[in-house]
Parts: C-alpha cells; sequence; structure tokens
C-alpha cells in the first residue's frame, strides 16, 4: 500500500512539473512576442546589430516569424524538447554550446552553495525561532516583518 501511494505521488510531482514547464515556456513566448510585436522587430532580435532589410525578411521567412503564434509556439515547443535551442546571433554559435561552455563554471557556485544550504538548513531547522542566527534568517523570510511605506493621513 505504501509503495503504491509513493507511486501515485511520483506521478503526481511529474505531470505537475510537465504542466509548469509547459507554463513557464507560453510565458517567455508571450512575453518575447509582447516585447517584439512584429516579425520584423523579431527578426531584429535574431540579426544582431545593423541587419538590412534582406537579412530581416530573411530570417521571417527562415525562422517562420510570419505564422500564426500558435503555430510559432508549436515549432518552439517542438524544437525546445528536441534539444534545438536556436543559434546565438552575437557569438555565432548554437546556444546549446554556449550552455555547456558556461555549465562548468556555473556548477562551480552552485554545487557549494547548495551544500552549504543544505547543511544550514538541516543545522538551524531544529532550533527554536528566536534564537541567533536561525531567528534572523527567520525573520528575513518572511516579508511581513519588513517594513514598507507608510502613508501620512492628515
Amino acid at each position: 500500500m505504501a509503495g503504491r501511494d509513493f507511486l501515485i505521488f511520483v506521478i503526481r510531482r511529474f505531470i505537475n512539473a510537465i504542466i509548469t514547464l509547459l507554463l513557464l515556456l507560453l510565458l517567455m513566448f508571450v512575453l518575447v512576442h509582447a516585447i517584439y510585436t512584429t516579425p520584423l522587430a523579431l527578426a531584429r532580435l535574431y540579426a544582431g546589430p545593423h541587419p538590412t532589410m534582406a537579412q530581416l525578411e530573411t530570417i521571417v521567412k527562415e525562422y517562420h516569424l510570419d505564422a500564426p503564434l500558435y503555430v510559432q509556439f508549436i515549432n518552439y515547443l517542438i524544437n525546445v524538447f528536441s534539444g534545438n535551442l536556436g543559434y546565438d546571433p552575437i557569438y555565432k554559435e548554437p546556444e546549446a554550446y554556449i550552455i555547456m561552455h558556461y555549465l562548468p563554471i556555473t556548477l562551480t557556485f552552485m554545487i557549494p552553495a547548495v551544500i552549504i544550504t543544505v547543511l544550514l538548513g538541516t543545522y538551524l531547522a531544529p532550533l527554536p525561532q528566536r534564537i541567533g542566527i536561525s531567528g534572523l534568517i527567520t525573520s528575513l523570510g518572511h516579508s511581513t516583518y519588513l517594513p514598507g511605506p507608510h502613508r501620512r493621513t492628515s
């Protein structure tokens, strides 16, 4: 019985993770299209500095930026899930190569930070809330303790 409950828990978490990922991708897509409202403006983002009109029109056709938004989003999802993250116009390399280049540097900072966080959290969690650093961390973690702007009502 406990194994079945755990399996249901894992399946629910996986489904929630997929839904969250899809919503995040949708949000990013909508934000980019809210900032760059026309296909030419979006093509200018891909083209880099000082593109010609012919370059912009080529990019619009190549990336199907003149297609309806739902078609662009479906193409975006297909590319993301197939590992095609795009081409960087500044570095002139695929985005996946750039990510892999900077990943070791990122992990150099991230892994020690996670280890320190887990150790501090494990040590400080059982302490009473108002003792030393534990109380400070708890207080800073709650926005209700931070003073907000006050208005005069006179």
